[in-house]
């Protein structure tokens, strides 16, 4: 049989280009040559996510629809436990490693440049969540562990609630050439619903990241009151004589079988175009300057509301957008995609809206527990049979050694040790003396 020693480069490569994210970093760390033949062939992940607030850490590698690597690192006395799951955002279906003596940001950045900071791995989206108090600091932290490394990413989205002061390090850890567009990311939460069902994008004119374009898109779990938000567009656009707004827009789905277009001139030089297609609706604003150049955009999409559309959309984005108002239950602790006052204004409201969460997750890990059980886990993320607990016991286990050894020595080795020391100091002096 032959090895894979054996195998002609070409062979390999082909191989390797089939291989999942993590079987590539497992080849990867093999030897020099694999190193190279990995490097040679380019993967693209549709989605990162990583997370930094209050000393914990998030790393979540998204490789497809329901399908995800995720890392928590939290502080354990003088060292760190790295939690680690595959498709579900529990640290109950985790396994747990210690790694002592370190930081969990510093542990967190060094796992996220050497899985990622490669030119071979193309990020479709890279979102970042960070805690404002002192934005520098923590900037600067990540330039020095990351060095020279960079990513290669397309699209780069900050929850609301992370400084814009960040992006100025965005630019030194990104390859910026291939950073087509900077945006901030926000969800509006009613008990209503649980799925995002409308959404609102705009921009400003002078809103520019180092040439690059910045934009804000806000998704709804209810549907809006499209002309009374519309007219509060048009007073804030009547005031900026300039055009401080370059656009907005308002995106949601519908079922009528209808299609129709309809473009307006206000006086004060704002355009208004209106789309309805059978997959939704689209509305947009913008001053007449920037008008020719939107309506350009649109007219290429099939049906202008984007990735809130499941028959057009992308079926990632379509799946991730969806699913976001569900981190409000998965990941409570990881929430910045929505501020205070966006939630249910009263507790009541709140609490209906956990209640259909809830209800809508136990009915959805019935179905992943079935597929859990029949899962092949990825290369790091194995050992399904030992639970959070038992890997926690292990830990304790060997900890508990260490106390165990350090408590003996203490009773017994450390009183022979002086008893010892002072013999050996006795018998010098008294041949001194003689």
């Amino acid at each position: 049989m032959v090895s894979w020693s054996q195998f002609p480069p070409e062979i390999k490569r082909k191989i390797a280009e089939n291989y999942d994210f993590m079987s590539r970093i497992s080849l990867r760390n093999t030897c020099h040559v694999d190193r190279q033949i990995v490097d040679s062939t380019k993967i693209r992940i549709p989605r990162v996510r990583f997370g930094y607030k209050e000393d914990k850490c998030l790393i979540c590698i998204y490789t497809g629809i329901e399908k995800f690597l995720r890392l928590e690192i939290q502080k354990f006395g003088s060292g760190v436990i790295v939690y680690k799951s595959e498709n579900s955002p529990y640290l109950t279906d985790s396994i747990r490693n210690l790694i002592p003596c370190t930081l969990p940001l510093n542990e967190g950045l060094l796992i996220f440049k050497s899985l990622l900071a490669h030119k071979s791995i193309q990020i479709s989206t890279m979102e970042w969540e960070l805690e404002s108090f002192n934005i520098d600091k923590l900037g600067k932290q990540m330039i020095k562990l990351l060095g020279n490394s960079k990513f290669s990413v397309k699209k780069l989205e900050l929850v609301q609630g992370t400084d814009d002061f960040f992006l100025e390090y965005l630019y030194e850890i990104c390859h910026w050439n291939e950073v087509e567009i900077v945006q901030k990311l926000e969800v509006n939460l009613s008990p209503r619903n649980i799925n995002s069902v409308s959404a609102i994008d705009y921009k400003i004119a002078d809103d520019w990241i180092f040439g690059k374009p910045m934009s804000y898109t806000y998704y709804f779990t209810n549907q809006i009151d499209v002309n009374s938000d519309m007219g509060k567009v048009n007073d804030y656009m009547m005031e900026n004589e300039s055009g401080k707004l370059h656009w907005y827009t308002h995106r949601e789905p519908n079922n009528e079988d209808c299609s129709f277009s309809e473009d307006y001139r206000f006086e004060g030089g704002n355009v208004i175009h209106t789309r309805r297609s059978p997959c939704g609706m689209w509305i947009n604003r913008c001053h007449g300057i920037f008008a020719k150049e939107l309506k350009a955009i649109h007219d290429l999409e099939i049906c202008g509301i984007g990735n809130l559309c499941p028959k057009h959309a992308d079926p990632f984005d379509y799946w991730y957008h969806q699913n976001l108002p569900r981190r409000l239950i998965q990941e409570p602790f990881w929430n910045g995609f929505n501020q205070n006052v966006f939630l249910p204004t009263s507790s009541i409201g709140l609490d209906i809206l956990r209640g259909k969460m809830r209800t809508d997750e136990n009915r959805r890990m019935k179905k992943m527990t079935k597929k859990r059980n029949r899962m092949k886990y990825s290369w790091g993320f194995g050992r399904p049979n030992q639970t959070t607990s038992e890997a926690f016991k292990v830990s304790l286990e060997v900890e508990k050694r260490k106390s165990r050894f350090g408590t003996w020595f203490k009773i017994i080795f450390l009183p022979i040790f002086i008893s010892f020391v002072f013999y050996a100091i006795f018998i010098d002096n008294f041949f001194l003396n003689k």
